[in-house]
């Protein structure tokens, strides 16, 4: 079966105009990501208006000014992490340093001194691709949990899923080792890694669905299922649980990562993970517009606001997810 024209330009689009524009001065590829961006927003009737009315329903402080042009930044972080991924085969951190601010290093560092090792967590706002990267060059070794691009029920589109391997494994070039996939036997594994002194990171706003230990917190005052399992792996090494924030700045060619301070496991797993929700939930407040979870955010909600879910088809994005 010959592809049809729509495939052609998605193909022309993630393999031919993001590459292009990756080989400019990062200020214009950035100001070209930002038109395609645009585009996206007058083309994407359907995530346009779930976005604008998941906003509507949990930021209800926001004026109506606001929320429009925050439905149309909503789709600025996702196109800007793609052209993202071209950065990555040229990457030192001198390059990463002149696009990304790195703050709160001795947070990690401090955490790292007891040498159990350090669980870093966040979610899918700003930068991802460069996110993981830069973990690695400043100097930590780091295991990424994340879903394999070739499962069955992998939403990606052929085309997206064509560009995510190289961009999954220039990623893993730099970290030094292959992204762990969140399947039976990873737990152990993660484990002995953190008793080694390393550091996992996870993103805690996938899909229940791609999950197999969750818990039911408040996010945003709604009951929702959050990964469960990285808050068992913290209880069970006693490593630090370490937020990690990340931004685009109001230039949106400049962005900056932010270590916060690590905390412990209580013993409580419900109760740790809530405290997880609550920081992520605080990130998203600070800079809504860059969560890319807007139009699909009806996925998080426990049962029964699950009936209500306002897009049913998760995103062609590259969500990590925690054991």
């Amino acid at each position: 079966m010959k592809p049809d024209l729509g495939y052609c330009l998605k193909w022309l689009d993630y393999h031919v105009l993001l590459r292009l524009y990756g080989k400019l001065p990062a200020r214009l590829a950035y100001a070209c990501a930002r038109l395609r961006a645009e585009y996206r927003y007058r083309k994407r009737k359907d995530a346009r208006e779930a976005a604008r009315r998941n906003m509507q329903e949990l930021l209800p402080e926001m004026s109506d000014a606001q929320r429009e042009r925050f439905v149309r930044e909503f789709f600025y972080s996702p196109c800007l992490d793609e052209l993202e991924a071209y950065f990555l085969p040229r990457l030192t951190l001198r390059k990463l340093e002149r696009i990304m601010r790195i703050e709160g290093r001795e947070h990690l560092d401090r955490a790292l001194e007891r040498g159990q090792g350090a669980i870093l967590f966040s979610n899918h706002s700003g930068t991802a691709a460069l996110f993981l990267v830069a973990v690695g060059l400043i100097g930590y070794k780091v295991n990424v949990i994340g879903r394999p691009l070739d499962e069955e029920d992998n939403p990606l589109h052929p085309v997206v899923r064509s560009y995510a391997r190289p961009r999954v494994s220039w990623i893993e070039k730099h970290l030094g080792r292959p992204f762990i996939a969140p399947a039976r036997g990873s737990f152990s594994f993660l484990a002995d890694c953190l008793r080694a002194n390393e550091c996992v990171l996870t993103m805690l706003d996938v899909p229940p669905e791609i999950v197999r230990n969750k818990a039911t917190v408040k996010f945003f005052g709604r009951d929702a299922l959050l990964p469960s399992g990285f808050a068992r792996l913290a209880e069970q090494t006693g490593c630090a649980l370490v937020p990690c924030e990340k931004y685009y700045l109001p230039d949106w060619a400049h962005q900056k990562l932010k270590f916060w301070e690590p905390f412990y496991a209580s013993g409580d797993l419900t109760a740790d993970v809530q405290a997880c929700a609550s920081i992520i939930e605080r990130m998203i407040r600070s800079h809504p517009p860059q969560w890319w979870t807007w139009d699909v955010v009806g996925m998080l909600w426990a049962s029964p606001a699950r009936a209500n879910l306002h897009p049913p088809q998760y995103p062609p994005r590259f969500p990590t997810a925690a054991t």
